[in-house]
């Protein structure tokens, strides 16, 4: 087949029909496959790719990797996801301008109040009273199957 012949790759399509954690993990597995692999000469003068196989994907698709990254960018800006988010941004490295660098102010925020969550679940985890029973191993009595 012929490479003029194939139809253009629809993102939204794709993404749609994923859960927004899904969506993310297969937008990122899209950028792995279709980003630009490193020749590197073997000394057999033959083509090694850097991931070990070749990849003429992204010859056919020269700019799916950086459009999965920056909708990648997009949902997991939206989300909490603070590490991931920083580790898209790092990926896309400049290329697609300074809206997708690393807003430390937004990163900032987000950490803050996950770590302000976490805190206030932990000391609710603490004030729970369990009962005395399932403390006490001698009052647990197995259940009959």
């Amino acid at each position: 087949m012929d490479t003029d012949e194939l139809p253009p790759v629809d993102l939204a399509t794709i993404c749609a029909s994923y859960a927004p954690h899904a969506v993310v993990a297969r937008l990122l597995f899209i950028a792995d496959r279709f980003s630009e692999t490193v020749s590197v000469p073997s000394a057999g003068g033959a083509q090694n790719t850097s991931s070990g196989s070749q990849n003429h994907d992204h010859a056919v698709f020269p700019n799916l990797a950086l459009d999965a990254l920056k909708l990648a960018h997009a949902i997991l800006k939206r989300g909490d996801n603070t590490a991931l988010y920083v580790s898209v941004c790092e990926r896309i490295g400049g290329r697609a301008g300074a809206e997708y660098d690393v807003d430390q102010e937004m990163v900032a925020t987000k950490t803050t109040r996950a770590t302000a969550k976490h805190e206030s679940l932990q000391s609710d985890l603490v004030r729970v009273p369990f009962p005395k029973q399932i403390l006490n191993p001698k009052t647990v009595s197995a259940a009959p199957l």
